[in-house]
């Protein structure tokens, strides 16, 4: 499998913590939470029968849900914010993901990207 640890942003919401390293960069225990991806990622690897995989890199996952997520085919971890206007909303369409627009002005739903 491969994968890719997107990595950008400016943090505005995790400020001042943000202001001297990137969101991925900041520590998580021991540890870059980019780093805690990584092994989340490799630890789940061997169960993931898809050939990519794309995660946030400033969120921190359990490696049995990186596995069943893919493990289920195409697919996007999304919640339900209240106020989805500072995340990546995603339109839908019978259960299929056909739009994301990244912090939009006028949401179409309250469906955001949870990051993988």
């Amino acid at each position: 499998m491969q994968a890719v640890i997107l990595a950008a942003g400016r943090g505005t919401r995790i400020q001042p913590l943000s202001a001297s390293a990137p969101k991925p960069m900041l520590p998580a225990g021991d540890r870059p939470i980019a780093a805690h991806v990584a092994d989340a990622v490799r630890t789940a690897a061997p169960h993931v029968d898809s050939d990519f995989a794309v995660l946030n890199g400033d969120n921190l996952y359990d490696p049995t849900d990186v596995a069943t997520l893919f493990e289920r085919g195409p697919s996007v971890a999304a919640v339900h914010r209240p106020d989805p206007s500072s995340y990546g909303v995603l339109s839908t369409d019978g259960g299929c993901v056909t739009d994301s627009r990244e912090k939009p002005d006028d949401p179409e739903s309250t469906l955001v990207n949870a990051g993988a």
